[in-house]
């Protein structure tokens, strides 16, 4: 993942459906990042990214993933989210 131009290392190989990941980030940046299924099958077509702000009882953003499995979420105010 990159944010602010700083590159972030994050290996999550192991997480179950559903896991969180939670991350800060100052104003307006972007979180761009890959996903890929353990078991190298296809991403579905649909496939998004949910994101809220930790606290909020709902997901407000949604990060489309494109079929090689790259996600861009744009334009985040400063906190900490949960993906």
């Amino acid at each position: 993942m990159v944010a602010g131009g700083t590159p972030l290392v994050a290996d999550v190989r192991g997480l179950v459906a559903g896991a969180e990941v939670v991350l800060e980030f100052k104003p307006a940046l972007e979180i761009r990042g890959k996903i890929a299924r353990e078991d190298g099958a296809p991403l579905h077509p649909q496939s998004s990214v949910r994101i809220r702000r930790a606290g909020d009882a709902t997901w407000t953003r949604f990060a489309p993933v494109a079929t090689d499995g790259t996600f861009a979420a744009r334009n985040l105010g400063a906190g900490t989210y949960e993906l």
